[in-house]
């Protein structure tokens, strides 16, 4: 299972020290990230073993209706996500 502690951890380690980075544990235990980087807003949804959702500026009128881009690992979405901000 990853806490809240442990995905904050791996945000600072890849997304690096100028990330604001605020995490909720939710009740079945899935980890919600909020990362605030460059002027621009990550927001990554997720639990171990059930993967990974993540969405750069998502459009809040529309509520929680999914993410944009998923992946297996919380890991490979945090790289994925500072990739897509680097373009």
């Amino acid at each position: 299972m990853t806490s809240a502690d442990e995905a904050r951890s791996a945000a600072a380690h890849i997304l690096g020290p100028g990330a604001a980075i605020k995490t909720v544990t939710l009740p079945g235990g899935n980890v919600s990230l909020t990362v605030v980087l460059e002027g621009h807003t990550l927001v990554v949804d997720g639990h171990p073993e059930t993967g990974w959702g993540w969405s750069i500026d998502p459009d809040e009128a529309s509520g929680f209706t999914g993410h944009d881009r998923t992946a297996d690992t919380l890991d490979d979405a945090l790289h994925g996500a500072r990739t897509a901000l680097a373009s």
